[in-house]
């Protein structure tokens, strides 16, 4: 396919290496992207792309990537050794670009057909952040690199108490742990042993062309935890367009177990989180190289890019509930098959314990009253029965300290309220009030929230905000409900959605009938053991009555004056008119079942009742007998005007012509032949039946293959359609050859005037036989 400039732009069908599909080149350079925003990192610089373009430009639908370029050197030109790691979503993202030094970094944007934009401006030069103490990452700091003595006791922060609580670690040594999820034609996933500079144990898995995998283990995705996710990954073979790319990450599960959750929320494997790694260069022989990213958190959309900082970690979608590993192996290879290989040593996914005190992390009597803020340990603070006896100073509770109502009856241990433990004069007649307030009033729960109260009134239960939700009276036993009433029986009594305006009703007035409502409180509907009754806004009525002399359904207009009714009698089936004057002339029509007409087997279309109550059986008709069935129209008058369909065993009839679009169609008959034009019906291959052609009364049919006389190129006229057999427009099909050798198609043009024309842009040869068998068209 080529513009108006003569430019090609696609290549459509079969391409230079064999394969047939659509091929985008030569496009258009997209627009520059925006400029990036550089921040130090440990250990490199971020990068950050709003995902927009200078000038407001749109984004081109053939954009597919923007590549970040960095170098120490100012004014460089991007290329394939600048090249750190690439944007894919225009949502844009945050990437990390390792440097011990400073740099500059440009952008530029890529399309589909492989065309760059011109890169952005120079942003920089920045280095990386100074490594603190709060920054040095686990494990980096070994006892080796310490001198003796350096650290003391005195010397540890809260960070001892930042340890691995869960672990899971997967050194690639059992394939049923990981599951392929796609891959390119010719990929492979296998698994390794005796590897012996595999950094864990002897096993590596390994990845030929672009593969995706997952573990088949789920992990229990707690937001308030924060996980390390790591892999390491080496690159044995490089691929034929030279550095590979990597994913690493985890893929998000739904509570079910079963539905995965990427970072929109959709269940797809595909934009699910890589804090490890996010197409990240992986060259052949750089050996093992380790990624590592974090985790922690919930959001209503999950974070894009790597987040490698443990103070910053990504999130994950708030529908997650579950993760597993998630590697995207070879990926810059596409779907193109070609055969770099990967090796995975090892996968894994812990979670972090930050900031937890304990009693390993306390030194005695560090912990004073003087060191408690006002108020803050509270009830909900201390565990269960961590309070005993013993650890209560002598009058330390007293009166003023215990909340109203705090100590009920269940919280009081039998026997535990004894003479001895109470003061002389302690119980006074002010301090009975609440004892005999219990006799008469039970409350369990929140005084003031939550709770049930039997009174002399009668049963109350509240909401925690203390609304009342349902209601008995102890005068009447009435009940009031302010939600829904499910898994009950109601016996007796009116049940009533509402007392006004649009409800329904069930025993009103003692009617026994469901009675519905619109909202200006009009009956509209009724349900009893008398059947069903549907009233509109202005009067009709659709009723179904099952006792009346036959079952019938009647429909009647807003005044009720003609009934249409369906039902069944003791000998035939009605469906019409049952009473009325329509249409005009005081006829009554019906369907109707006629027992003893023509034959008893004749169900009519139409039953047409004189005013001299004289029935004329007219109209459309279904008439079975043992050995055939009919349908159509049959008029009893002028047999000559019928027109029905008949089958019987082995055929189909139909009498009468058929009309399509005001122009006859001929009744479906055999194959006939085709008029030759340039083009013999006869085929060079003999096995093939010759071109003949058929129509069914509503399309026409060509059957068998066929053979020009004379070779040619572009277009030649082929055959003449028979009369009938033609479309009202023109139709285009195509050819298959089926002559051995290459597959090859050619054009074939059905004319509303009758023409079949065959056009091809190479020539065509009298030796080559054609497949016509899969054209029909339609004749209205």
């Amino acid at each position: 396919m080529k513009d108006d400039s003569g430019s090609l732009r696609a290549v459509l069908g079969v391409q230079a290496d064999g394969t047939t599909g659509v091929n985008i080149v030569n496009g258009p350079p997209p627009p520059i992207p925006s400029m990036p925003v550089l921040a130090p990192s440990l250990g490199g610089i971020t990068v950050s792309w709003d995902g927009t373009f200078t000038d407001g430009a749109v984004p081109p639908l053939d954009w597919q990537r923007t590549e970040i370029h960095a170098s120490t050197t100012a004014g460089f030109t991007p290329s394939p050794a600048t090249l750190q790691t690439t944007i894919e979503t225009l949502q844009g993202g945050t990437v990390v670009v390792p440097t011990e030094e400073p740099v500059y970094v440009r952008l530029l944007a890529r399309n589909t057909s492989g065309t760059a934009s011109d890169p952005t401006g120079e942003a920089g030069p920045l280095g990386p952040s100074p490594v603190v103490a709060t920054e040095i990452l686990d494990g980096i700091v070994t006892a080796s690199k310490l001198a003796q003595g350096a650290v003391t006791i005195n010397a540890l922060t809260e960070s001892l108490a930042d340890t691995a609580g869960q672990r899971y670690v997967d050194a690639m040594g059992d394939e049923g742990a990981w599951t392929v999820l796609a891959s390119a034609p010719g990929a492979s996933w296998q698994f390794l042993t005796g590897i012996t500079d595999a950094r864990t144990g002897s096993t590596v898995a390994q990845a030929t062309g672009y593969t995706v995998v997952r573990g088949t283990t789920q992990i229990a995705y707690d937001p308030d935890v924060l996980y390390r996710i790591s892999a390491r990954v080496r690159t044995t073979a490089a691929s034929s367009s030279g550095t590979d790319t990597v994913y690493v990450g985890v893929v998000g599960v739904a509570a079910d177990g079963v539905t995965l959750v990427n970072r929109s929320g959709a269940n797809s494997y595909l934009s699910q989180l890589y804090p490890a790694a996010s197409n990240a260069s992986q060259p052949a022989g750089g050996g093992w190289v380790t990624y590592t990213g974090f985790l922690k958190g919930l959001a209503g959309s999950g974070t894009v890019g790597t987040t490698p900082d443990p103070r910053t970690p990504g999130q994950a979608h708030s529908n997650v509930r579950f993760v597993s590993p998630l590697l995207y192996l070879n990926y810059g290879s596409g779907s193109s098959g070609d055969t770099g290989t990967m090796q995975v040593d090892a996968f894994t996914i812990e979670a972090l314990k930050t900031g937890v005190v304990d009693g390993t992390n306390l030194v005695a009597g560090s912990v004073t009253t003087a060191a408690l803020a006002a108020d803050s340990v509270t009830a909900t603070a201390i565990a269960a029965n961590a309070v005993t006896a013993g650890k209560i100073l002598a009058g330390a509770v007293t009166a003023e300290k215990i909340d109203a109502l705090a100590v009920t009856s269940d919280k009081v241990a039998a026997n535990a309220i004894t003479a001895g433990k109470i003061n002389a004069g302690a119980v006074t007649a002010d301090k009975l009030e609440a004892v005999l307030q219990l006799a008469t009033r039970l409350v369990a729960g929140n005084p003031a929230g939550a709770r049930v109260e039997l009174n002399s009134d009668g049963l109350r239960v509240y909401n925690t905000g203390g609304t009342q939700t349902i209601g008995f009276n102890a005068a009447d036993g009435s009940g009031t409900f302010s939600g829904a009433v499910t898994g009950s029986t109601v016996t007796g009594g009116v049940v009533q959605t509402a007392t006004s305006g649009q409800r329904i009703t069930l025993n009103e007035a003692g009617q026994n009938k469901i009675i519905v409502y619109n909202s200006s409180g009009t009956a509209i509907g009724e349900l009893s053991a008398q059947g069903v009754l549907v009233a509109g806004t202005n009067g009709a009525v659709l009723a179904l009555d099952p006792n009346s002399t036959f079952p019938s359904l009647r429909m009647t207009n807003s005044a009720r004056s003609n009934e249409a009714v369906v039902n069944v009698s003791g000998t035939n089936a009605i469906l019409g008119m049952n009473s009325g004057t329509f249409p005009s002339g005081g006829q009554t029509w019906k369907w109707r079942n006629l027992y003893g007409g023509d034959a008893s087997t004749d169900l009519w279309a139409a039953e047409r009742v004189r005013n001299d109550n004289v029935s004329i059986y007219e109209g459309g008709r279904i008439f079975m007998t043992a050995t055939y069935a009919s349908i159509g129209y049959r008029n009893a008058t002028t047999p000559s005007q019928d027109a029905y369909l008949r089958a019987e065993a082995g055929e189909v009839q139909i009498y009468g012509a058929l009309k399509n679009n005001s122009r006859t169609v001929p009744v479906p008959a055999a194959w006939a032949s085709l008029t030759p034009i340039g083009w013999t019906t006869t085929p060079s291959l003999t096995a093939y039946q010759s071109l003949r052609i058929r129509s069914d009364g509503t399309r026409a049919y060509l059957d068998g293959a066929a053979s020009t006389t004379a070779a040619f190129t572009g277009s030649r006229d082929a055959f003449t359609i028979p009369e009938g057999m033609r479309p009202l427009k023109d139709h285009y099909y195509g050819l298959v050859r089926a002559t051995s050798g290459d597959p090859r198609f050619i054009g074939c043009r059905i004319q509303a005037t009758g023409t079949i024309t065959v056009f091809a842009t190479t020539s065509v040869a009298t030796t080559d036989t054609w497949d016509f068998s899969t054209v029909s068209w339609p004749l209205d």
